[in-house]
């Protein structure tokens, strides 16, 4: 199955992972602090949550083999993109983000998925948007 189980599950366990992340984040408002009082939060417990969390989410995505690392991240930019259309199969909307994609090593892909912000509304979005395209098949 094209969004199988275990692969719901990946996406899932990213999902939740980015979600605190970015709620230890928001509770900082880290996008409007001056120089000072960034450094102050790069001091601060917050900070190292963020951390260990882009750790967790980072050493999540080590452990799957490369296609699901691949499955993930085109999924996320499935869900980034809002010129996509609904209307699309999931198969067809899913080929076209992938193969538009340029792939490098497992490393290099893990962490341009941990660096996307907010990358857990991307992720929902992307499976919503499966989700709802996998009807019109």
């Amino acid at each position: 199955m094209f969004l199988s189980p275990k692969r719901k599950d990946a996406l899932m366990s990213v999902i939740s992972l980015a979600k605190e992340r970015r709620e230890v984040m928001a509770e900082e408002g880290i996008a409007t602090l001056s120089a000072e009082a960034i450094q102050d939060y790069m001091d601060s417990e917050e900070y190292k949550k963020e951390r260990q969390l882009n750790s967790a989410i980072y050493e999540y995505l080590m452990q799957l083999p490369i296609e699901e690392v691949k499955f993930i991240q085109t999924v996320m930019y499935i869900g980034r993109d809002e010129s996509l259309e609904k209307n699309t199969s999931a198969e067809i909307l899913f080929n076209e983000v992938y193969t538009s994609l340029h792939w490098a090593t497992k490393k290099i892909e893990a962490k341009q998925i941990v660096e996307k912000m907010p990358l857990d509304e991307y992720l929902s979005r992307g499976m919503e948007l499966m989700a709802g395209s996998l009807n019109n098949i």
